[in-house]
């Protein structure tokens, strides 16, 4: 049974008006926590371990995370003691003059402290070089992502996590010891994970905003804040810890070196970043590591390369410039005088029901609708997103892929579908090659030409005059549209002759034959109908002229008998009644 769920996520969400359909979120998320339902993305969170990395891979742009700008402005507002705890990865974003003047930024904004989350990092080193690789972990757990993958994908490995909190927990139970619970803290580096991270109910109360570096440079951009032409000056607390290198691959072997401690006798720190390095790390741990410190960032080259970093500057470069930072810092600043905080965490098991399995039968099912029925119909291509075919199709099973998702699969379907199209119009085509050789035609064709399939192959000629597409071939013309005539076939059409490549020449036969001869009937019945017309109109005609002969002489022997009337009144009076009688009789039989 295949789930169609959408579940929201709180963190990373898809502008679906953007959202283009090309599985490239899908394809570059390295645990497949991007689903897809009526051709839209979305970000599951249950699944998400919130590297970021489909919001800096879109191509539209689709993807986005939280924005926390608002609720940091509402904090300083409200004239509370804000104290922003600044990620190392800065440095990699700023020359070294513009260095000096960030602190000075940060308080135009409004913010009352501005201390760098290294001397954060610092703790956690020396937390973690007591208790690593004594029975109590190997995975160092300053990466929030690693972290998410472990407890979500990897649940065998929790025990071997180092149950110490990330730096910006640590620099938080900094800030609350010595400004006072009232304070509140707002996070600033370059990752969207810390945003997840900073509402574990374990951290409650320690982290009350988290933004990003990008949110931070548009919040600058928008106050018109220009670092060019501010003062220099530090930051509060500002001592060399040996974090500074932290946000680097290889950031926590340096700070161990600071600390002057490598751990428990023969350990030996691994430092990697990317996902796929992790994995192999991890099976390194998994097969056992006697004393091995495992050091994994998700990031290529590490923190330096988060999701929430919106810069021109080449990662090298940045990785340069935190060098350069923490170089400058060790032979200037001076060392912190270690405080007893309690750095302690722990982990749970958040795999849920995601990680299910499901019956050969139903994955089968699954590819069999996309054409997959052999070993051999299995492209593995990736196109869809997933590593092989069997991926997708229990992504399908699990709600988080649908089938027109299978590239090769929509190309013949549609190409089916072309060619049901073309089979079932009533129009007739045929293609030929550049000699006019036949090389198909559909079933409209074969019945207005009186053929059949074993026309192909064979020269047009056998079914028609071929001067028309000869010329087409010969380059005179590129579209010939004309009516033609085939006695031999009772058959009239409006013909369509053109190029459809180098090498082959298309026709396209509309049946006009209904068509000339309704327009022959009609021509006749318009011809019969006006004959009918001309001899109604000579009737009528000659109707006219009787009846007005007729009305003539009736007026003539109207105006007679009026005539004799008034001479009887005359003659009444002057010769009497006597002769009246005969008068009459004289009237009546006048002519």
């Amino acid at each position: 049974m295949m789930i169609n769920t959408m579940p929201e996520n709180n963190y990373i969400f898809t502008n679906k008006a953007k959202c283009q359909d090309c599985y490239r979120c899908v394809r570059v998320c390295p645990v497949k926590a991007v689903g897809v339902k009526d051709g839209q993305a979305y970000v599951d969170e249950k699944r998400c371990i919130f590297c970021g990395k489909c919001i800096v891979e879109c191509p539209q742009q689709a993807k986005y995370y939280r924005k926390d700008t608002n609720k940091v402005k509402e904090l300083i507002a409200a004239d509370y003691d804000v104290v922003a705890a600044v990620a190392p990865s800065f440095a990699g974003l700023l020359d070294r003059k513009m260095v000096k003047r960030f602190p000075s930024a940060m308080r135009l904004l409004g913010f009352s402290l501005v201390v760098e989350v290294a001397e954060g990092a610092r703790y956690v080193t020396d937390e973690t070089l007591k208790i690593a690789g004594k029975g109590r972990g190997n995975i160092s757990t300053s990466c929030p992502a690693v972290v998410e993958y472990a407890e979500k994908y990897r649940p065998d490995l929790l025990e071997t996590l180092i149950p110490v909190p990330s730096p910006m927990i640590a620099q938080a139970k900094l800030i609350k010891r010595r400004r006072g619970p009232d304070s509140k803290t707002v996070f600033i580096g370059p990752c969207v994970a810390k945003k997840r991270e900073a509402d574990f109910p374990e951290h409650e109360g320690l982290i009350d905003a988290v933004l990003t570096f990008e949110e931070l440079f548009n919040w600058l951009k928008e106050s018109e804040i220009e670092l060019s032409n501010l003062e220099e000056s530090g930051f509060d607390w500002a001592k060399y810890t040996g974090g500074e290198s932290f946000c680097l691959s290889g950031g926590l072997e340096e700070a161990a070196g600071v600390c002057g401690s490598s751990g428990g006798p023969g350990a030996q720190i691994l430092c990697m970043s990317s996902y796929e390095r992790m994995l192999e790390a991890f099976n390194i741990v998994d097969e056992g590591a006697g004393n091995l410190i495992v050091e994994p960032l998700i990031c290529s080259m590490g923190c330096i390369n988060g999701p929430g970093i919106n810069s021109e500057i080449n990662v090298l470069r940045r990785r340069l410039n935190v060098q350069a930072y923490s170089k400058e810092k060790k032979e200037t600043g001076e060392p912190i005088v270690e405080e007893q905080i309690q750095l302690v965490t722990s982990f749970r098991d958040k795999s849920g029901n995601f990680l299910r399995e499901f019956e050969e039968e139903q994955i089968r099912d699954v590819m069999n609708q996309t054409g997959k029925y052999t070993k051999e119909d299995e492209l593995n291509c990736g196109a869809c997103g997933y590593l092989s075919c069997r991926d997708k199709a229990k992504a399908v099973l699990s709600g988080m892929a649908e089938i027109k998702m299978c590239i090769p699969y929509m190309r013949r379907f549609a190409e089916r579908k072309a060619d049901e199209i073309i089979d079932k119009t009533p129009n007739g085509i045929i293609v030929l090659d550049r000699s006019l050789q036949i090389i198909s035609v559909n079933e409209s064709f074969m019945r207005m030409f009186m053929c059949t399939g074993s026309s192909v192959g064979k020269h047009l000629s056998t079914i028609m005059d071929p001067d028309l597409f000869e010329k087409v071939v010969s380059g005179a013309s590129e579209l010939i549209e004309e009516r033609m005539n085939f006695a031999k076939y009772s058959l009239s059409t409006e013909a369509k002759i053109f190029k459809m490549s180098e090498n082959s020449i298309a026709g396209i036969f509309v049946d006009i034959t209904k068509v000339e001869t309704d327009k022959k009937q009609l021509d006749t019945l318009r011809g019969e109908t006006l004959k009918k017309a001309e001899e109604l109109l000579e009737h009528q005609v000659k109707t006219a002229q009787f009846l007005a002969k007729i009305l003539g002489e009736g007026t003539a022997k109207s105006e007679a008998l009026l005539d004799n009337l008034m001479k009887l009144t005359e003659d009444d009076t002057r010769k009497g009644s006597s002769n009246k009688s005969k008068w009459l009789w004289d009237i009546y039989t006048s002519k």
